[in-house]
């Protein structure tokens, strides 16, 4: 239990966080019991009470002024409000994020999350709000492997059932692999038939989940007479937009990471926060202290804040120290394996879960995905073009469309003010992997050498490496 305060004067404090410390102190809450309340992870309530977040007014009302029993109490009711409406709310925890788990009928279609979701508060409520959009559709939640597509799309919708009378349903395409089945699949969920679904969704209000949409992409327009049922949202994950007509794309980036300059507030920061939660799933009495906070920074950085090689990570904490898990990076792929029993195999190494978008690429898109791998920080159209194009397979003219299809499977990305091309590093790594075990890797590094060579002058070709950057 919280010690309560007494040194505090409600009507002349200026801050909401204070104010509301002081309320859940008095109610003899911690942070957590708090949280437990109101239906939210414990570390927002840390974070309203340092003024990070803000909440809006109907969320006071509804959940935390009934949670802190301050129903019976206007004048602290009436500067909660004040201060709460006094604040730019486009930081603002709104009854999306805090409302109350949906009720077990209109979340039952949902595999359920086991987890608390950390460091999307703004993507979470951004969605949603594009979600109950009246104009809105069908969503696509893009992003790279490992991203958390499938984690954020649960979370929301679990945040949604409520709106929809006939609640949300979770289709899952991962076992389809022909584009004729994804419509059947979608009507055994809804537990009809496929020539039912127009007539069946005509006459509901839901909230369609369609996960893993990238290895059926060709069936994409197949979802359009679904969405003539007015009351029917279609929210997909994919490594790819679907190219359809009406649709909203949501790019997901992943979780931000301390810089070599932040460390000690590393721990602010969502990619650690959630390596110290899942370390503590594997080993309770684990903690982050001293330079191991360093350490817990770098290995979130050296992962790009990718949340599934983050927890990959974090469960190795029982049989690797972070020390040796920095030492052992360049076999990454070695030890970041044995995922959740009860996740696809695809997800249960790092690995596996970019092996599978690399399958789904073409011949082309293969060959110049692992060529690029031996730019070690970003390249230039010029630069592929010359260094990583063939006669046959990728010629020159071909490197600009491969790029750009590159991009939209996010698996490269691109600097638009400076036209540069950049991998994460993860990937990057996985395509050097597959570079090394083809043909092309030392052709493609003469290549690069003289490329270099030619463009900087140099006369020492040893240079050429750290010039490519």
């Amino acid at each position: 239990m919280a010690k309560p305060r007494t040194a505090l004067e409600p009507v002349t404090t200026a801050s909401l966080g204070e104010l509301l410390r002081y309320f859940r102190e008095r109610a003899n809450l911690s942070q957590r019991e708090l949280a437990q309340k109101v239906g939210y992870h414990y570390s927002y309530i840390s974070r309203l009470e340092k003024n990070e977040r803000a909440l809006s007014e109907s969320a006071l009302r509804k959940l935390f002024i009934p949670a802190l029993k301050l129903e019976h109490d206007p004048k602290a009711t009436t500067r909660l409000l004040e201060l709460a409406t006094s604040i730019n709310l486009s930081a603002a925890i709104t009854d999306a994020d805090l409302q109350p788990a949906s009720s077990p009928a209109r979340s039952a279609g949902l595999p359920v999350s086991l987890t608390p979701l950390l460091g999307r508060e703004a993507e979470s409520a951004s969605l949603f709000n594009i979600l109950l959009n009246e104009g809105t559709r069908l969503v696509t939640l893009i992003g790279a492997p490992g991203v958390g597509k499938t984690r954020l799309a649960l979370h929301v919708a679990e945040q949604l059932a409520s709106n929809f009378s006939d609640g949300v349903i979770f289709v899952d395409l991962m076992p389809v692999l022909e584009t004729d089945q994804v419509l059947p699949t979608l009507a055994a969920a809804l537990d009809t038939q496929e020539n039912n679904l127009p007539a069946i969704l005509s006459q509901r209000s839901q909230l369609i989940v369609i996960d893993n949409f990238e290895q059926v992409l060709e069936s994409a327009p197949q979802l359009l007479p679904l969405l003539n049922a007015p009351k029917i949202k279609i929210l997909t994950t994919s490594r790819e937009a679907l190219r359809l007509r009406g649709e909203q794309e949501f790019p997901l980036a992943p979780l931000p990471v301390p810089d070599e300059k932040t460390n000690p507030s590393a721990l602010d920061f969502a990619s650690v926060q959630l390596f110290l939660q899942r370390a503590q799933s594997a080993k309770p009495d684990f903690q982050l202290e001293g330079e191991d906070v360093s350490r817990a920074a770098e290995i979130c950085r050296r992962l790009d804040g990718l949340p599934l090689a983050i927890e990959l990570a974090a469960a190795r904490i029982r049989s690797l120290s972070l020390t040796a898990m920095l030492k052992q990076f360049d076999r990454r792929f070695e030890w970041l394996t044995h995922g959740g029993r009860d996740l696809p195999v695809w997800r249960q190494t790092l690995w596996g879960a970019i092996e599978w978008s690399y399958t789904l690429l073409s011949g082309q898109e293969r060959a110049l995905f692992t060529r690029l791998s031996v730019f070690a920080g970003g390249w230039n159209l010029e630069a592929a073009e010359e260094i990583c194009s063939d006669e046959l397979l990728c010629t020159p003219s071909d490197i600009l469309n491969l790029l750009i299809q590159l991009i939209d499977k996010s698996l490269i990305t691109v600097d638009a003010q400076t036209g540069r091309y950049h991998f994460l590093e993860t990937l990057r790594e996985f395509a050097f992997e597959n570079l090394k075990d083809g043909n092309d890797l030392e052709p493609i590094r003469q290549r690069h050498a003289v490329y270099y060579i030619k463009s900087y002058r140099l006369p020492n070709p040893t240079k050429t490496g750290r010039r490519s950057q």
